[in-house]
């Protein structure tokens, strides 16, 4: 099976953080790969590849998701306020909202 598109950036990616030459690009597929262009690539070189790639310094981005900023938690004094409050209290309050 050939390699996607974003597999065939990666590689492309890698050799230009890793600021290799065309020349030695063209050799780690020959000689790690086992072919002359990415094209022709399957996933078992490809990885091959990659991990070579890692041993010379590559580190590919892991994607984090979205980022949705700091949330507010709920204070603890809120929360010991309504505990606080006894059942009787606790039913007029249901019934001055209800009404």
């Amino acid at each position: 099976m050939f390699l996607s598109r974003k597999q065939i950036a990666l590689l492309h990616v890698a050799k230009g953080k890793l600021k290799l030459t065309e020349a030695s690009f063209r050799s780690a597929l020959v000689q790690i790969g086992g072919v002359a262009s990415v094209k022709d690539l399957d996933q078992q070189g490809f990885e091959a590849l990659i991990g070579f790639f890692e041993y010379l310094g590559f580190a590919p981005l892991v994607a984090k998701g979205h980022n949705y900023g700091n949330r507010l938690r709920e204070s603890s004094t809120s929360l010991s306020r309504v505990a606080s409050y006894s059942a009787v209290e606790t039913s007029s309050m249901i019934i001055w909202t209800v009404f």
